[in-house]
This record gives structure tokens, C-alpha cells and sequence, in this order.
């Protein structure tokens, strides 16, 4: 294996910005949002991951592995090196946080034209930029300042978006739901409502989804948000 784990490897290890992570039926599913992948840890790869971020010295990270599987020490530590530097290799650990720019309080007036044009602008960057930099948009566009839905904005706000929905053509658009969310939560908050953005999991079978809430619930949605582990909530 070359050097010592400790020499490569720092404890705790910082999970990278673009990654969103969460338990799921005793596995672990990581979002890889920068490659936009979903990745499944279970076994002793789950217990290194979750050990890594919360031990700070090896030793300590290869006793809580000899307890679980009963193995021996030096190769507990080979294991845990070798997972972590292919988890460093992927860049899901490592990578810092991203910043998060002032929030905008500007709304305008909901209107189909404007979210035809959001979700036109959600298309392109999605084919074009990928996952990580639409998601990255979405968190630099802030939410309003205020809260609430006084005069029914969120209303009108859905029937102009339907509107806008039925006159948009792209192959799969009814059913992508990151097109959706995504120009939906920018719709949303560009109308004056806090929209939150939200990506979560089912695991048997596996399934992922996309969805906006606001005030705490699913915006034009089907379907029990408590079927689902959330992933990530960008609000």
C-alpha cells in the first residue's frame, strides 16, 4: 500500500460540496451532483464512510472495523486506505464547501410567458452546464426576504407555470422531474415565494425525485415525501 492511510489521508474527512449523502434501509446513498450519479454504500464501505467524518485518528477509525466485521487490524487499515482514496479519486471528499451568494429579495409578477422562458433557460442549462452548475444557479438566486402568500401568489403562480408546462415541447419534459423542479423553484422564488428545492430516494426498488415545497409541502406533487430519504434541500 505504499505510505501509512495517515499520511495520505487526514480524519475527519470532509464530504465535497457537490456531494449529497444519506442513509437509506442501513446503506448509505451518495448524489453525486457534479456527475450526477447515484452510488450505493453498504458493508464495510458504509462504516468507513460514516467513521471517516466523525473519527479523527486511524487507530480509532480500524478499532470501530475490527469490532463490526472481526477482522484483522492491518487489514482493516488497507481497507479503509483504499476506500478513501478511491472516494478522494471520485472527489467526494475533499473538496471544501461552496459559497453562498447574498439572498436577492426582487420578485415580478408570475406570468406563463416568464415561466415558459424559466423553463426554456432550465432546459439549456441542464443539456449544457450539467446537474452541478444548475444546482449551484438555483443556491446563488437566494430566496425573497419575506414569506407568505398573501393575495394566493402561489396560485397564480402554479396556473401560470401549468400554462407555460402545456405549451413547452421537449422530448421527456412531462417527466423529467429536474427540468421541472428546477425551473419551478426558479419560477417560484423569481415570483416572491421560498421555494425550496428538494432530492430524495426510495430504495426498494431504487428510485430518485425531484421536487419544490413550500411552507413544508410538495408543490404539484402525487406523491408521500415520507416515502422517499431526502438527499438534499436547497432552500
Amino acid at each position: 500500500m505504499g505510505r501509512d492511510p495517515e499520511a495520505r489521508i487526514e480524519l475527519p474527512v470532509a464530504v465535497s460540496a457537490h456531494v449529497r449523502h444519506a442513509v437509506s434501509d442501513a446503506d448509505v446513498v451518495i448524489l453525486d451532483l457534479r456527475a450526477n450519479r447515484y452510488s450505493i454504500l453498504d458493508g464495510s464501505a458504509r462504516c468507513i464512510w460514516e467513521a471517516a467524518q466523525r473519527l479523527a485518528r486511524w487507530d480509532a477509525l480500524v478499532d470501530a472495523l475490527v469490532d463490526e466485521f472481526d477482522v484483522e487490524a492491518g487489514r482493516a487499515a488497507a481497507d479503509a486506505a483504499a476506500f478513501l482514496d478511491d472516494c478522494r479519486r471520485r472527489g467526494w471528499i475533499g473538496q471544501g464547501a461552496e459559497p453562498r451568494r447574498p439572498v436577492r429579495s426582487t420578485s415580478t409578477r408570475p406570468r406563463a410567458t416568464g415561466a415558459w422562458i424559466w423553463l426554456l433557460r432550465t432546459y439549456v442549462e441542464l443539456r449544457a452546464r450539467g446537474l452541478w452548475a444548475t444546482y449551484r444557479h438555483l443556491a446563488s438566486f437566494g430566496v425573497p426576504e419575506r414569506i407568505g402568500d398573501g393575495g394566493g401568489l402561489l396560485g397564480r403562480a402554479l396556473r401560470a407555470f401549468s400554462r407555460a408546462e402545456n405549451a413547452f415541447h421537449v422530448r421527456r419534459a412531462p417527466d423529467d422531474c429536474l427540468l421541472r423542479s428546477f425551473a419551478l423553484a426558479f419560477f417560484l422564488r423569481s415570483s416572491g415565494l421560498r421555494a425550496v428545492h428538494c432530492i430524495g430516494v426510495s430504495r426498494y426498488p431504487f428510485a430518485a425525485h425531484a421536487w419544490v415545497e413550500v411552507d413544508g409541502r410538495p408543490i404539484g406533487e402525487s406523491f408521500d415525501p415520507s416515502d422517499h430519504v431526502l438527499l438534499s434541500r436547497l432552500d
